[in-house]
């Protein structure tokens, strides 16, 4: 298939060139999360047909915004060239959680989402005061996050945990957009939290969606 341009000599225009298609930054956001293989992509961007899945795949390799590991059942992390995308996409975030109402409760949603929408709003200078790794609970899905190199990580289950947080992707959501206060949540039992007041606040002082 040929690839659309818009062929014009913009900048904007050639970056829309290169991520403008359906689904691509969908499949760069999945990748951003963690790396997924092609079955794993598939399960998250339902509606996406295995041949253009397999076009877009290609696509991001070959612009090295993703990296193909291995052989057999291959890898697909991110590249130098989606290195650079990230900073782009968690402005997008941002952006788009100013349309939180146009969210849709019958549509598909995943708990690895909200790791982005984390990401978008860490402040890696507060973060760097954690002192160990905080559990986070996402609808039943454990996450386990610690500052590395002034980024908001995904770690394997660790012994330091320092404290403990449980929401609903909802809940989640209406904190990220600022729609709600942290402490009227808690009262209400819809954000559980678990160690001591000052790890907790730590936890929350590293986002901020102002």
């Amino acid at each position: 298939m040929t690839k659309r341009s818009y062929s014009q000599n913009c900048a904007l225009a050639i970056a829309l060139d290169v991520i403008g298609d359906r689904w691509t930054l969908l499949i760069v956001r999945e990748v951003m999360i963690r790396p997924r293989r092609f079955k794993e992509l598939q399960a998250n961007l339902q509606g996406i047909g295995t041949n253009l899945l397999s076009e877009r795949l290609q696509q991001l390799v070959g612009d090295q915004i993703l990296l193909r590991e291995g052989t057999g059942h291959p890898v697909y992390t991110i590249g130098v060239n989606g290195e650079g995308l990230k900073t782009s996409v968690y402005s997008l975030i941002r952006w788009g959680m100013n349309f939180n109402d146009r969210r849709n409760q019958t549509q598909h949603e995943d708990p690895d989402w909200l790791i982005l929408v984390l990401r978008a709003y860490f402040n890696a200078q507060a973060g760097r005061a954690w002192q160990g790794v905080y559990q986070l609970v996402i609808d039943e899905q454990e996450y386990f996050l610690a500052c590395v190199e002034n980024e908001l990580h995904i770690q394997q289950e660790p012994a330091d945990i320092i404290a403990s947080i449980r929401v609903s992707s909802s809940t989640a959501q209406r904190l990220a957009a600022g729609e709600v206060d942290i402490a009227v949540v808690i009262d209400s039992g819809d954000l559980k939290v678990k160690g001591r007041e000052a790890d907790i606040n730590q936890f929350f002082l590293a986002f901020d969606n102002t």
